[in-house]
Protein backbone atom coordinates (compact mmCIF):
# COMPACT_ATOMS: atom_id res chain seq x y z
CA UNK A 1 0.00 0.00 0.00
CA UNK A 2 1.54 3.36 -1.26
CA UNK A 3 1.77 6.58 1.81
CA UNK A 4 -0.87 8.18 -0.09
CA UNK A 5 -3.57 5.41 1.17
CA UNK A 6 -2.56 3.93 3.91
CA UNK A 7 -3.92 5.26 7.19
CA UNK A 8 -1.61 7.18 9.49
CA UNK A 9 -0.97 5.65 12.99
CA UNK A 10 -3.54 7.87 15.42
CA UNK A 11 -2.05 9.87 17.58
CA UNK A 12 -3.03 11.39 20.95
CA UNK A 13 -5.14 14.15 20.22
CA UNK A 14 -5.87 16.35 22.98
CA UNK A 15 -8.83 18.78 22.53
CA UNK A 16 -7.64 22.49 23.69
CA UNK A 17 -8.90 23.95 26.69
CA UNK A 18 -10.67 27.49 25.73
CA UNK A 19 -7.71 29.35 27.56
CA UNK A 20 -5.20 27.53 25.78
CA UNK A 21 -7.56 28.66 22.33
CA UNK A 22 -7.20 31.62 23.19
CA UNK A 23 -3.51 31.84 24.22
CA UNK A 24 -2.83 30.47 20.78
CA UNK A 25 -4.97 32.54 19.06
CA UNK A 26 -3.09 35.76 20.60
CA UNK A 27 0.25 33.99 20.14
CA UNK A 28 -0.71 33.80 16.54
CA UNK A 29 -1.71 37.54 16.16
CA UNK A 30 1.80 38.45 17.38
CA UNK A 31 3.70 36.40 15.10
CA UNK A 32 1.82 37.76 12.05
CA UNK A 33 2.22 40.94 13.33
CA UNK A 34 6.12 40.45 13.58
CA UNK A 35 6.64 38.73 10.40
CA UNK A 36 4.31 41.43 8.45
CA UNK A 37 7.01 43.62 9.81
CA UNK A 38 9.86 42.49 8.22
CA UNK A 39 8.48 42.32 4.60
CA UNK A 40 10.14 43.98 1.97
CA UNK A 41 7.89 46.46 -0.54
CA UNK A 42 8.38 43.72 -3.07
CA UNK A 43 7.12 40.87 -0.37
CA UNK A 44 4.44 43.28 0.59
CA UNK A 45 3.00 43.53 -3.34
CA UNK A 46 3.40 39.87 -3.68
CA UNK A 47 0.70 38.26 -5.58
CA UNK A 48 -0.52 35.49 -3.51
CA UNK A 49 -2.90 32.05 -3.81
CA UNK A 50 -5.90 33.84 -3.49
CA UNK A 51 -6.10 34.93 -7.08
CA UNK A 52 -5.80 38.66 -7.83
CA UNK A 53 -4.83 39.22 -4.30
CA UNK A 54 -1.75 40.65 -2.93
CA UNK A 55 0.06 40.07 0.48
CA UNK A 56 -1.11 43.83 1.41
CA UNK A 57 -4.87 42.62 0.13
CA UNK A 58 -4.81 39.69 2.37
CA UNK A 59 -3.84 41.88 5.16
CA UNK A 60 -6.72 44.01 4.62
CA UNK A 61 -9.11 41.40 4.43
CA UNK A 62 -7.60 40.26 8.03
CA UNK A 63 -8.02 43.21 9.60
CA UNK A 64 -11.92 43.90 8.29
CA UNK A 65 -13.12 39.91 9.55
CA UNK A 66 -11.48 40.76 12.71
CA UNK A 67 -13.50 44.26 12.81
CA UNK A 68 -16.46 42.06 11.82
CA UNK A 69 -15.40 39.57 14.77
CA UNK A 70 -15.52 41.99 17.42
CA UNK A 71 -18.56 43.74 16.39
CA UNK A 72 -22.06 42.88 15.23
CA UNK A 73 -23.15 46.01 13.88
CA UNK A 74 -19.95 45.84 11.84
CA UNK A 75 -20.82 42.61 10.46
CA UNK A 76 -23.98 43.59 9.46
CA UNK A 77 -22.87 46.67 8.13
CA UNK A 78 -20.35 44.88 5.90
CA UNK A 79 -23.34 42.59 4.77
CA UNK A 80 -25.25 45.82 3.51
CA UNK A 81 -22.13 46.99 1.58
CA UNK A 82 -21.48 43.76 0.20
CA UNK A 83 -25.10 43.21 -0.96
CA UNK A 84 -25.00 47.08 -2.72
CA UNK A 85 -21.68 45.64 -5.18
CA UNK A 86 -24.66 43.44 -6.84
CA UNK A 87 -25.11 39.91 -7.45
CA UNK A 88 -21.82 38.43 -8.53
CA UNK A 89 -20.19 36.16 -6.40
CA UNK A 90 -21.15 34.77 -2.91
CA UNK A 91 -21.86 37.32 -0.54
CA UNK A 92 -18.45 36.37 1.71
CA UNK A 93 -16.69 37.10 -1.39
CA UNK A 94 -18.47 40.74 -1.51
CA UNK A 95 -17.91 41.17 2.01
CA UNK A 96 -14.34 40.54 1.40
CA UNK A 97 -13.97 42.67 -1.17
CA UNK A 98 -15.42 45.37 0.70
CA UNK A 99 -12.88 44.64 3.45
CA UNK A 100 -10.14 45.27 1.23
CA UNK A 101 -11.68 48.60 -0.60
CA UNK A 102 -11.73 49.97 2.36
CA UNK A 103 -9.02 49.78 3.56
CA UNK A 104 -7.42 50.49 0.05
CA UNK A 105 -5.76 54.04 0.74
CA UNK A 106 -4.19 53.09 4.49
CA UNK A 107 -0.88 53.57 4.24
CA UNK A 108 1.38 49.92 4.92
CA UNK A 109 1.88 51.27 8.45
CA UNK A 110 -1.50 52.37 9.20
CA UNK A 111 -2.93 49.00 7.60
CA UNK A 112 -0.40 46.68 9.95
CA UNK A 113 -2.04 49.03 12.93
CA UNK A 114 -5.45 48.29 12.09
CA UNK A 115 -4.70 44.56 11.47
CA UNK A 116 -3.12 45.16 15.20
CA UNK A 117 -5.95 46.99 16.39
CA UNK A 118 -8.77 44.76 15.02
CA UNK A 119 -7.51 41.68 16.13
CA UNK A 120 -7.22 42.60 19.52
CA UNK A 121 -10.89 43.67 19.90
CA UNK A 122 -12.21 40.62 17.99
CA UNK A 123 -10.33 38.79 20.83
CA UNK A 124 -11.55 40.68 23.85
CA UNK A 125 -14.85 40.05 22.40
CA UNK A 126 -14.59 36.41 22.13
CA UNK A 127 -13.27 36.67 25.69
CA UNK A 128 -16.42 38.32 26.56
CA UNK A 129 -18.46 35.21 25.08
CA UNK A 130 -20.34 33.28 27.79
CA UNK A 131 -18.87 29.95 28.50
CA UNK A 132 -22.10 28.49 26.57
CA UNK A 133 -21.95 30.16 23.41
CA UNK A 134 -17.87 29.06 23.41
CA UNK A 135 -18.47 25.79 23.05
CA UNK A 136 -21.28 25.66 20.90
CA UNK A 137 -24.79 24.86 21.91
CA UNK A 138 -25.71 21.75 23.80
CA UNK A 139 -27.85 18.85 22.54
CA UNK A 140 -31.09 19.31 24.97
CA UNK A 141 -31.12 16.60 27.67
CA UNK A 142 -34.29 15.51 26.26
CA UNK A 143 -33.29 14.73 22.70
CA UNK A 144 -33.20 10.61 22.57
CA UNK A 145 -30.49 9.11 20.41
CA UNK A 146 -31.80 6.92 17.71
CA UNK A 147 -28.58 5.98 15.61
CA UNK A 148 -26.54 3.05 17.57
CA UNK A 149 -23.26 4.47 18.49
CA UNK A 150 -24.11 8.34 18.33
Amino acid sequence: MSDMTRTPARTDVRALSYAAWMRGADEERTRLLRQLGGLTDDQWTAPTDCHGWSVRDIVAHLAGAAASTAALRELLRQAYLARRLGKHGDLVDRMNQVQVDERAAFSRSDLVADLDRQSQRGLAARRRLPGRRRRGTPRPRHTRRHNAGT
